[in-house]
């Protein structure tokens, strides 16, 4: 299983051609008493609130905390009744907000490149920021390792950047809580 921390996300989809080449069909990742998290805005949602997880903003990245804090938010008991914008963009606002507040620079300017503009690129910066402050190496020679081709100054895939993410996650939690 260590082994597979170490594949580019090219052999891991060439993994999971192969098995599902042999009939490896994955269950539903959903079991009885968990949330239903089915609902029109609950991808965005639980995207933004797996990042705060990764940037060390949330100690909990299961449906339940997701649930709990948009209860706690617009007094909604599940995720998949989010139905109205307003309370959508209140949800995710806060969630930003948060992000934030752990240095997610959101800011977008006329003229950025397409990768400059991937909320994944926002978010992966900030983590970097946290795990190596004096900047000793360089940020896209990072993503060119995990990724295991030469992606500088390119658009990556939201795969790609959810894999950086969570491989940079995994590093953030592991920092002192002061330091998170």
């Amino acid at each position: 299983v260590d082994q597979l921390k170490v594949m580019t996300i090219g052999q891991e989809e060439k993994v999971l051609a192969e098995l599902r080449r042999l009939g490896f069909n994955p269950a539903s990742r959903r079991s009885a008493g968990q949330p239903d998290m089915t609902g029109k805005f609950s991808p965005n949602i639980r995207a933004l609130w797996i990042a705060l997880y990764n940037l060390g903003a949330v100690k909990d990245r299961r449906d339940n905390a997701i649930t709990a804090f948009v209860k706690g938010q617009v007094a909604i008991d599940r995720v998949r009744f989010v139905h109205r914008d307003n309370d959508a963009n209140s949800i995710i606002e806060a969630l930003k907000a948060i992000a934030t507040r752990h240095g997610v620079d959101w800011s977008v300017k006329r003229g950025d490149p397409p990768w400059r503009k991937a909320h994944g690129y926002h978010i992966a910066v900030a983590q970097w920021a946290k795990i190596n402050p004096q900047g000793a190496r360089d940020f896209w020679a990072v993503v060119t390792d995990l990724i295991g081709q030469d992606v500088s100054y390119r658009d990556l895939t939201d795969k790609e950047w959810m894999f950086v993410m969570n491989y940079l996650g995994e590093r953030v939690r592991a920092l002192p809580k002061s330091e998170q």
